[in-house]
């Protein structure tokens, strides 16, 4: 079972994010560990949140949302930071996500940093504040006139998460609003049969891309593994590295998918490793292609994947590229195992192209 999300027409941020981790806890695929609000410690359901009220709000992946988990022998969690201005987002299994809603703080040589620098901080690698998930300090004033909109996909091997600004102009650009981002947390899939990886040391990776006034990321890194409960650290997804496989290409890099049959070859992130395993295994909740024969927020469908007989439906995210030139992301919304779609918006993009996976 799995289920998939697009709303839109978000005038503060803080409202977006609030129902989203409500669609994450009432499909049953997450669970609310500690929800935090102003002085208000005892928030059992983010649907019980104030609007327009910063908060905080801790979520464990249920057992019967992940392919893997016996109990929550090796479950991991997420937490949402959500202020006046921005929203961080961090990753990581309970040991660094415990139950008071506070994250450890980070020993040994970086003693001296809390948790908020702390591995599994999506936007940041240790040592580095990084940057929010979202941004949206110097549009807070103007905020009503650029609404966001977000596309949610919760499925039994993990989940991907897209959130976008709907409107630019040079108002927009010049005082650096937050373009999009996204992240996609899963284990990963035979690419032969689609199976989710569970067995041997069942990692969990994530990856996300970020682009607002504070930066632009396309960065990657490891959860957890069945026996190692600690992240790894933030990396660049497009770069090889000691002990580290690039999965996917830079957002600017200069690549030809395009067939001269008039087709677009699409990959999945691929290439993974661990620090002891490299994976055969992709991530197939989302994929990436050339830039320039993609718009924004497009649907792509994608026929016999995995040899499926439905066709899947993927969404291209927004295209950031100067020139259209780079390459662009694809969101998986619709699928065989995904029982309901909620839109809130009239969704009815189509790209002329025809995909084809690689």
């Amino acid at each position: 079972m799995a289920f998939s999300f697009h709303r839109s027409g978000y005038q503060s941020h803080i409202t977006m994010m609030k129902d989203l981790v409500t669609d994450m806890v009432e499909t049953g695929m997450f669970k609310s560990v500690t929800i935090q609000q102003a002085d208000n410690n005892f928030i059992i359901h983010p649907k019980l949140l104030e609007s327009e009220v910063p908060f905080s709000c801790l979520l464990e992946v249920m057992p019967e949302g992940n392919a893997m988990l016996t109990g929550n022998q090796h479950s991991w969690r997420i937490m949402f930071k959500v202020e006046w201005n921005q929203c961080r987002i961090y990753v990581a299994p309970a040991l660094q996500l415990p139950d008071t809603g506070f994250l450890t703080q980070v020993l040994g040589e970086y003693e001296q940093l809390l948790g908020w620098d702390h591995v599994g901080v999506i936007g940041s690698d240790i040592g580095n504040t990084g940057i929010p998930f979202i941004d949206r300090t110097y549009l807070s004033k103007s905020a009503p006139a650029y609404p966001m909109g977000f596309v949610l996909t919760l499925t039994n091997r993990g989940f991907v998460f897209f959130t976008y600004e709907e409107t630019f102009d040079d108002a927009s650009v010049w005082h650096d609003g937050s373009w999009f981002s996204w992240l996609c947390v899963q284990r990963p899939v035979d690419p032969e049969s689609g199976e989710p990886l569970v067995s041997e040391m069942s990692p969990v990776f994530a990856a996300y891309e970020i682009k607002n006034g504070q930066g632009h990321k396309r960065n990657k890194f490891v959860v957890r593994e069945s026996d190692v409960v600690v992240p790894t650290k933030s990396k660049p997804a497009w770069r090889f590295m000691r002990m580290e496989n690039a999965i996917m290409p830079h957002a600017d890099a200069e690549v030809n998918y395009f067939t001269e049959e008039n087709s677009a070859k699409v990959f999945y992130p691929h290439n993974l490793n661990t620090r002891r395993y490299r994976y055969k295994h992709v991530m197939d909740l989302i994929a990436f292609s050339e830039a320039r024969l993609f718009g924004s927020l497009q649907n792509i469908e994608f026929s016999k994947v995995f040899r499926e007989q439905i066709a899947r439906k993927y969404k291209t995210v927004i295209n950031h590229a100067q020139e259209s030139s780079g390459t662009i992301i694809f969101i998986m919304i619709n699928g065989a195992e995904i029982r309901e779609h909620v839109r809130s918006v009239v969704d009815e993009s189509s790209n002329w192209l025809t995909a084809m996976m690689s």
